[in-house]
């Protein structure tokens, strides 16, 4: 071996560097760059003709950060050679193959030269094959200096062989070896852009095996806990949609809520209820303040004071109420308490719009005509010329009261 490729083989022992086990073309490292990954090229050629050639073949190949393989890195052992050398050819990502002046040592069996057989194996598995021939004038000064060293009767293979090699792949052509490590520089920055070939990474720069699958196997648990979760809420979601009752079903129980004994005007439901009261819902709403939103609207209707003729009773309906608004959606209730006149605590709720609460509010505006529809009360308070669409609030009465019709017809 080389004096200056001494301890190439050992640098790359399994705690130094490891070969990737599929093909992808950036490993993560742990500083959360990207690692740079190395490929084994293995050189095939005649040895005689091209003994310099392949020595700058290897510094090539190290100057571009890659690794060189071939047989000058061959140690001693009992198997075939071919054996060896398929078995190089499998673990290396590209062959570089250079031709000279020598067809090659033949192998008994198949009447090839090694180099020929090294390039029919690399073909076989679909291994990248970079291929580098020397020039003929080249091969010509070879043959006139190293008589001795001319092969007799292998010309015609030598030739043929070379046109199977450039038939079906760009190859580069060389009479010196800085044309030869030039091209070979040049042809290792595309395949390694290029192609999705394995190669070898350095074992400390990458994210540790173990921990990335721990992680991964977090992150699945949590994923599936989330799908759970959702499929849960979905579930709630539909089994609530189902519970809302229908239209005739609200006004069933709206008059349940209120009281069977009391006549109304028309056959109002929920949503009268709430397109009638929501716009007063906006700020630090709770169920006190619901209760005397609703006082209003409720006496318009049915001509009865709740809040003096039905205290307790009306407190329970508007809170029945507002969860009616909140199976349908429109609102959220927050769990607080209050106290009455004489000091007691008693339960209570905040109440919050919600976007879809909203939406509705916007798309449902409360006309002068929809409340004088609705709730009969202020007929005698708008001229009966007004146009439907008008709703200047300087053609109202101006309320007497907070509480008063009026300023709900001016405030919803």
């Amino acid at each position: 071996m080389p004096a200056d490729l001494a301890g190439l083989t050992d640098a790359l022992a399994p705690d130094v560097w490891f070969r990737r086990s599929s093909p992808s073309p950036r490993l993560p490292r742990t500083d959360g760059g990207f690692v740079n990954r190395k490929l084994q090229v293995f050189i095939s050629g005649t040895y005689k003709d091209l003994e310099v050639e392949r020595r700058a073949a290897v510094d090539a190949i190290l100057d571009a950060k890659h690794i060189p393989d071939g047989m000058e890195f061959f140690a001693a052992e009992s198997r075939e050679q071919m054996d060896v050398i398929k078995q190089k050819i499998r673990e290396s990502d590209v062959l570089l193959i250079l031709l000279g002046a020598r067809y090659g040592s033949v192998e008994p069996d198949s009447g090839k030269s090694y180099t020929h057989l090294e390039f029919l194996y690399a073909l076989e598995i679909k291994k990248p094959v970079i291929a580098m021939v020397m020039k003929a004038g080249a091969v010509e000064e070879w043959e006139r200096k190293n008589t001795r060293d001319i092969e007799r009767n292998t010309g015609d293979k030598l030739e043929a062989f070379k046109k199977d090699v450039t038939a079906k792949r760009v190859a580069s052509f060389f009479d010196n070896v800085d044309n030869l490590q030039s091209a070979i520089l040049k042809a290792l920055v595309n395949i390694n852009e290029n192609t999705d070939l394995v190669g070898w990474v350095r074992r400390d720069a990458t994210v540790d095996a173990a921990e990335a699958y721990k992680r991964l196997t977090s992150i699945e648990t949590e994923r599936d806990a989330l799908r759970s979760r959702v499929q849960e809420l979905e579930s709630r979601v539909s089994a609530e949609a189902s519970s809302v009752p229908a239209e005739a079903e609200q006004k069933r129980q709206f008059k349940l809520r209120l009281g069977e004994d009391l006549v109304m005007q028309g056959e109002p439901t929920f949503l009268d209820w709430f397109l009638r009261t929501g716009r007063r819902l906006t700020i630090n709403a709770t169920l006190e303040s619901f209760q005397e939103i609703s006082e209003t609207y409720l006496k318009a209707l049915t001509g009865v004071e709740y809040e003096t003729s039905r205290r307790w009773e009306y407190r329970t309906t508007c809170m029945a109420v507002l969860r009616s608004f909140e199976l349908y959606g429109w609102v959220i209730l927050a769990p607080s308490s209050t106290r009455d006149m004489l000091g007691n605590e008693q339960s209570s709720c905040a109440i919050t719009l919600t976007e879809r609460g909203k939406s509705l509010l916007l798309a449902r505006p409360l006309t002068i005509k929809s409340l004088r529809e609705a709730r009969g009360a202020i007929d005698s308070e708008v001229p009966a010329t007004e146009a439907p669409h008008e709703t200047k609030t300087d053609k109202v009465p101006a309320p007497e009261s907070p509480n008063s019709e009026a300023a709900i017809t001016t405030g919803v």
